[in-house]
């Protein structure tokens, strides 16, 4: 990673929080937050051809593609260095801001012990988890 994308990443995590920062815990988790992201990274994305050079002979990385990110999915170099540099900015974002918008409430991934076998039971298709109580009613 270039200094120069490291420095975008972080100018759209800061945005980030400036967005949140007012808004309650429901707010947080009802707003389209993959929407906000994408957004406030393709601000960072530069437009000038020059920026565009600038950054990619910074980071050499950027001139290859990727799985998510190919040449002939683009009309010209440019068009595809901003998406390799989007690519790179959103990353970095991602993993910085790792939990923002989850909730506590959230399901976990199964198979889980501790959690309610029978919600197991019903989302298979064997009834409703109210047929089978809960595992806590069985401790």
């Amino acid at each position: 990673m270039g200094f120069k994308i490291e420095q975008l990443a972080q100018i759209a995590v800061e945005s980030i929080q400036d967005e949140i920062k007012d808004m309650t815990p429901s707010d947080i988790q009802d707003m389209d937050h993959e929407r906000l992201i994408r957004e406030l990274v393709q601000g960072q994305v530069p437009e000038y051809y020059g920026d565009l050079a600038e950054i990619v002979s910074e980071d050499l990385n950027l001139g290859f593609e990727t799985d998510r990110t190919t040449l002939a999915n683009h009309s010209d170099v440019f068009t595809f260095m901003q998406s390799r540099i989007f690519e790179e900015i959103e990353q970095i974002v991602l993993s910085k801001i790792d939990g923002w918008f989850t909730s506590e409430w959230d399901e976990p991934n199964y198979p889980n012990d501790g959690f309610d076998d029978g919600q197991v039971l019903a989302s298979a298709g064997w009834g409703t988890d109210e047929d089978y109580g809960s595992a806590s009613d069985m401790l």
